[in-house]
């Protein structure tokens, strides 16, 4: 790990191929800060494209939840920032001048992959990025933690769509990373929960991540039912990506409930859903994607808090020079957040 060149990356150079590669220290611009990287998560983003599902053109540095240690910074950043801080990083291009930015919809901005890094360029060992994508750490936070500063800014995001009214259960369909992360915050603020997923261990995991009761998918309906009597559930939150998944959560809807898809789809699936459902039952769908640095802030906030334990989510840790098996072993779907570390 000591021999780890300032400016190496981990780049992904064909489908099912990651190298450890050496290259310039990224040029620190006046508005910059340039972070040494200490720890970066393999998201299911990194996981299609280690997977070739997703095409984004090769070489190409993923990573985008990233935590480390500020070590210098350009002299236009405003933000008081100073080297030693520790930090997350949110590294989502947000241009301040697009129709969706002007309007406090960051997420959706037009600009987002138009920068030098895109989304992603987190799995180096430094990275030079605008001060408003730094967001400071305590000092007695894990940086391995922070990593989930970002994912867990989603599901605050997504949770903010969700219409919660604390008037009936919540249930959240698949029991991955982020449906846990929608598990805790649920149960963080004060939800009954109901959470779904075919496999006993995320069951077992969301039970301890605050969940009121858990059931796989065809026993969901009967476990709502005791929860509330049927009446359905008020928010139901879509985790999981495949259609069954979300016909298991439209037949969970209440009358008056919301919906939130939060997974991506393949372009060509289509929502199960008789549309009188929309009449009759006055249902709401709506999607989530993204977050806003509000979300990231508030995330940040919630982590330094100390209120949420998410240690439990942390996996397995390879060191960059391990990058390869730690991609392969990411594929495990028992597991949850790998991370690769630098020194």
């Amino acid at each position: 790990m000591a021999g780890i060149a300032r400016g190496a990356a981990i780049t992904l150079t064909a489908a099912g191929q990651v190298e450890l590669i050496e290259r310039e220290l990224p040029e620190l611009l006046p508005d910059e800060v340039r972070v040494a990287v200490r720890a970066v998560g393999i998201c299911t983003l990194e996981k299609r494209l280690f997977l070739g599902k997703l095409k984004l053109g090769y070489p190409l540095i993923p990573g985008h939840e990233v935590a480390g240690v500020i070590e210098d910074v350009g002299p236009q950043v405003l933000g008081g920032f100073k080297p030693g801080q520790r930090v997350a990083l949110d590294l989502l291009t947000r241009c301040g001048q697009c129709h969706w930015c002007r309007r406090g919809a960051s997420n959706r901005c037009e600009n987002r992959f138009r920068s030098r890094r895109g989304a992603l360029g987190g799995m180096s060992a430094r990275v030079a990025v605008p001060g408003r994508e730094v967001f400071v750490l305590p000092d007695d936070l894990p940086l391995q933690l922070a990593t989930l500063a970002e994912p867990l800014a989603d599901c605050l995001h997504s949770l903010g769509r969700a219409g919660l009214t604390h008037q009936g259960p919540v249930a959240v369909v698949g029991l991955g990373v982020m449906g846990l992360l929608h598990t805790t915050l649920l149960h963080h603020l004060g939800h009954t929960t109901l959470g779904v997923d075919p496999a006993p261990l995320k069951r077992e995991m969301a039970s301890d991540f605050g969940a009121t009761a858990t059931a796989p998918p065809v026993q969901a309906a009967a476990a709502l039912q005791a929860l509330n009597g049927g009446y359905g559930a008020s928010s139901v939150v879509v985790t999981a990506p495949g259609v069954e998944a979300l016909e298991t959560g439209i037949g969970l809807l209440a009358k008056g409930g919301t919906l939130v898809v939060y997974s991506s789809y393949d372009n060509d699936d289509r929502l199960p859903l008789a549309v009188n459902r929309l009449h009759y039952d006055e249902i709401t769908i709506t999607g989530s994607e993204g977050r806003t640095e509000v979300d990231f802030q508030r995330a940040v906030d919630l982590l330094a808090g100390g209120s949420l334990d998410l240690s439990p989510l942390i996996s397995r840790t390879f060191s960059a020079e391990q990058a390869q098996e730690a991609f392969q072993t990411s594929l495990n779907p028992d597991l949850f957040r790998v991370l690769i570390t630098f020194p």
